[in-house]
């Protein structure tokens, strides 16, 4: 892959973290065969798009990202513009009401976003996933790792600092809402980074 040219990135310690870099890797090298109209709910600045278009080679009209932060949209249409790119079909959006039909998507992806979020607000974009996505079609989530001890004491820490809180998860967490829905996992990847183990899981969902 050519390298990506990231000088109008704004905030290398979010997008560039050794998580968040691993769990965006893995994603793409688990879905090489990623063809079709793709979303990416929560997709911020597009750095995921961007590696994704230049890797696999994709047609940029099928990629729709969605994202509620109005700031990274514009920041995604520079480093787009940057990496010659054309980024058509961003969207300033909620991941709870998507603006599009059901059984749109063949791929949709949902990375380094539930770590910012409830589990409540969880499930409802659980089920918009479901709703756009095609039958035989793919949802591809990730999970930080609530039973690593000590990812759990960073987080902790980290609330004593950062207003922001940070959620991990299990997978028994999601086990409910995936079980009653047309949703069957066929695939766990445990995403691990020295010195903490499995810090996170990304689930490749088939809607059946």
């Amino acid at each position: 892959m050519d390298e990506i040219n990231l000088d109008k990135l704004k905030n290398p310690n979010a997008f560039l973290g050794r998580i968040t870099r691993k769990v965006r890797k893995i994603a793409l090298d688990s879905t090489s065969e990623a063809r079709g109209k793709i979303l990416d709910v929560g997709c911020g600045n597009c750095l995921f798009f961007i590696e994704m278009a230049k890797k696999h080679q994709l047609d940029e009209k099928d990629l729709f990202g969605v994202d509620l932060n109005l700031d990274l949209l514009l920041e995604a249409r520079k480093l787009a513009g940057d990496n010659k790119i054309n980024l058509l079909n961003i969207l300033c959006g909620d991941g709870v009401s998507l603006p599009f039909k059901p059984d749109t998507f063949r791929y949709t992806f949902c990375l380094n976003t539930f770590i910012n979020l409830e589990i409540s607000t969880i499930k409802k974009i659980l089920a918009e996933l479901e709703r756009v996505t095609t039958p035989g079609g793919y949802i591809i989530i990730d999970i930080r790792n609530k039973a690593n001890p000590l990812l759990k004491l960073k987080y902790f820490l980290n609330r004593l600092t950062n207003p922001i809180k940070i959620n991990a998860y299990t997978l028994k967490d999601l086990l409910p809402y995936i079980e009653e829905s047309k949703l069957k996992i066929i695939k766990t990847i445990n995403v691990k980074v020295p010195p903490f183990l499995t810090v996170d899981k990304i689930l490749i969902i088939k809607k059946e």
